[in-house]
């Protein structure tokens, strides 16, 4: 039976990525999320929908100079909850995973980026472990209060939403606000501050009742 919690040491190692790209902050900003979600899918004529957790650790530092590095980690789970039609079997029941990731770039004035690699650990219930290498990368434009991003394998990865977009951002405030197409819908993301080191703040993906997420988050800054 697949379990999360045999990628915890992994992702302990990793701890990390900050959900939203754009202007990073000088110093290094840490975030905390955990969210729930529902996806599904179609194959051979039945369609299976699933409930999923998914959690995400990230923190990405920068010195002042531009430059920035990034690391991330997300554990999913999910749950086979229904199939149309009814009973039908070819996929797992149970499936956990996860996606680790480092990131090297620069930031300038008015754009910048990063990218690095990553790797996807899937756990079916009922096959082998399968691990798979991935590129992550981010990249924006803009200003801080107005800039387009676009992202890949960036973030809260997970099958409901597996962090891929591309949208507008901005900062307003002191709320920084982002809006966009992901591989799975609409996407938004904001965060509004607590005080000068702490951001609270949530991500939402949704596409039908069937197909959505929500992660709510909490990023810390040390300057």
């Amino acid at each position: 039976m697949a379990d999360w919690r045999q990628l915890v040491p992994v992702v302990a190692l990793l701890v990390c990525g900050v959900c939203a790209n754009g202007p990073p902050p000088d110093g290094t900003e840490g975030t905390l999320g955990a969210g729930q979600g529902r996806f599904s899918f179609g194959s051979c004529g039945t369609k299976y929908f699933y409930r999923e957790s998914v959690v995400h650790a990230g923190v990405r530092a920068g010195n002042g100079t531009g430059f920035s590095q990034s690391l991330d980690g997300s554990l999913y789970e999910q749950e086979l909850v229904r199939t149309e039609p009814p009973n039908s079997t070819g996929q797992p029941e149970r499936e956990a995973g996860g996606l680790l990731a480092v990131r090297f770039g620069y930031h300038g004035r008015y754009v910048g980026g990063e990218i690095g690699p990553g790797m996807w650990v899937m756990l079916p219930d009922d096959a082998l472990t399968q691990i798979v290498p991935v590129p992550s990368a981010n990249v924006w434009a803009g200003t801080r209060n107005i800039y387009g991003w676009a992202k890949l394998l960036d973030g809260a990865f997970s099958n409901a939403d597996p962090a891929i977009g591309v949208g507008l951002g901005g900062e307003i405030f002191g709320a920084r606000i982002r809006a966009g197409i992901g591989l799975n819908g609409p996407v938004a993301e904001a965060s509004v501050p607590v005080n000068e080191k702490t951001r609270l703040g949530a991500d939402v993906c949704y596409a039908s009742v069937d197909d959505w997420r929500a992660v709510a988050r909490i990023t810390l800054l040390s300057k």
